[in-house]
């Protein structure tokens, strides 16, 4: 999914098939992942808020701002090219952990 604008966007499991799901370039967008997905990659995207149910790997986030987040993931890396779109992010967390007492 690339360049979208303003909208609201559910992806169901036959759009998109467990597999790797991209979105790139979203401006304004809120984004529902209905269905579980292998990885993720989210880039150069804008004040969007993006759920996803379950991921089975990583998501990784890349040169995004104002984005909010919600994610069910193993691992999670947000990196930025540009230091000065880092401004806004909102990051909810899903952490499966084990703990010893």
């Amino acid at each position: 999914m690339a360049n979208e604008a303003r909208k609201v966007i559910l992806l169901t499991p036959q759009e998109v098939g467990g597999g790797m799901l991209r979105i790139q370039s979203c401006h304004k967008v809120e984004i529902y992942v209905l269905a579980p997905v292998g990885h993720v990659s989210i880039a150069d995207c804008i004040d969007c808020t993006i759920i996803i149910g379950a991921t089975e790997r990583s998501v990784v986030m890349k040169d995004c701002s104002q984005i909010n987040l919600i994610a069910t993931c193993s691992s999670l890396t947000v990196w930025y090219l540009l230091l000065s779109r880092a401004r806004s992010l909102s990051l909810s967390l899903s952490l499966s952990l084990s703990l010893s007492l």
